[in-house]
């Protein structure tokens, strides 16, 4: 179920030439901006549904390949989650540049 404190984040993995070996899991990194908490999440899938945040609180979050060793992070994004009430949020993240949209 989405609500105002879930986030559906989405991505392409990173050009073939840019990585060495076969990835094995992405990495989501996420702050909130107004406390400065971070949590990692851990994925074999190309998508994460991040549930418990915070309505009209703002993250920035980063994506990052494993294969042997953890890849460069995605270009920093920043999401505001949507007051109570709104719609909830989908975001995807293409090439690793992260693009934001409503859904």
């Amino acid at each position: 179920m989405f609500n105002t404190s879930t986030v559906y984040i989405e991505w392409n993995p990173p050009a073939s030439d840019s990585h060495n070996g076969v990835i094995k899991r992405y990495i989501v990194n996420m702050s909130e901006v107004e406390t400065l908490k971070q949590e990692q999440y851990y994925t074999s899938d190309r998508f994460i549904t991040i549930s418990s945040l915070h309505p009209f609180y703002q993250y920035r979050y980063t994506v990052s390949a494993v294969t042997v060793s953890t890849g460069p992070p995605s270009l920093e994004n920043r999401i505001r989650m949507p007051e109570a009430g709104n719609n909830h949020i989908q975001i995807s993240v293409s090439a690793y540049r992260i693009i934001a949209r409503e859904k």
